[in-house]
């Protein structure tokens, strides 16, 4: 939940992932069984983060990749085929505009 001056995280023990589910999350309850829900004191909706994650390199947008192998398998051969799926990524891609 963000305010103006504050900004308060709630977390819950439910699955629940969409705006639909998570405003019927109980945020309080009283002796007389009377309820108080989460859309009953925010407006709770379904959106993209305002900080969206993204790899920069040298200020043009980039993906991350990381390779793992076992004490058996060939690094060098594990290091050729990945420079070689860069190559193919780079020249699928080096066109595509992304917003």
């Amino acid at each position: 939940i963000k305010t103006d001056t504050e900004e308060y995280l709630i977390r819950a023990n439910s699955r629940s992932y969409y705006a639909n589910e998570l405003s019927n999350l109980i945020v309080k309850a009283d002796a007389t069984g009377r309820i108080i829900k989460l859309k009953d004191v925010a407006v709770v909706r379904d959106r993209f983060s305002e900080t969206p994650n993204a790899n920069y390199f040298n200020g043009d947008l980039s993906i991350n990749v990381t390779i793992t192998s076992t004490n058996t398998q060939d690094l060098i051969s594990s290091a050729d085929k990945t420079k070689a799926y860069i190559e193919e990524f780079n020249q699928k891609y080096d066109n595509v505009q992304l917003n």
